[in-house]
């Protein structure tokens, strides 16, 4: 889905400058989105009380996937099983929100949250599903 653009860096350089300044594009760096979260005091609790997160303007899902991975090192280590793995799908599908005007920065923060949950919550079923004949 994401072959010609495959991160929020490269969508926004690919966009014209003047483009970039008329809709307001810019896309937060992961570090900055650690140090956000860190400052609000969010450590991924959400996961266990299913409260909702919003990012009112989630552009590349920069912020919701550090939300996706502390409440991922909440539940437990990661790749996550059991309980903790169905935890954390729940809390994605059910409490993780993200709006933007741009239909292609929404369709990147799907895809990059998709990534994640995968990575850190379905790594041992990719393994499992790979080796059966």
């Amino acid at each position: 889905m994401m072959s010609r653009l495959n991160s929020p860096a490269t969508y926004v350089d690919g966009l014209a400058l003047d483009a970039r300044r008329r809709s307001g594009t810019v896309y937060t760096p992961p570090a900055l989105a650690s140090f956000v979260l860190d400052q609000s005091g969010f450590t991924g609790e959400t996961a266990e009380t299913d409260a909702p997160v919003l990012d009112p303007a989630c552009g590349g899902g920069v912020f919701l996937c550090e939300v996706i991975r502390r409440a991922a090192l909440r539940l437990g280590q990661v790749p996550l099983r059991g309980g903790a793995r169905r935890a954390l799908l729940v809390f994605a599908k059910q409490s993780v929100w993200g709006i933007d005007i741009d239909s292609y920065a929404r369709a990147l923060t799907l895809e990059a949250l998709r990534l994640t949950v995968q990575r850190l919550a379905l790594a041992h079923c990719r393994a499992r599903s790979s080796t059966r004949t």
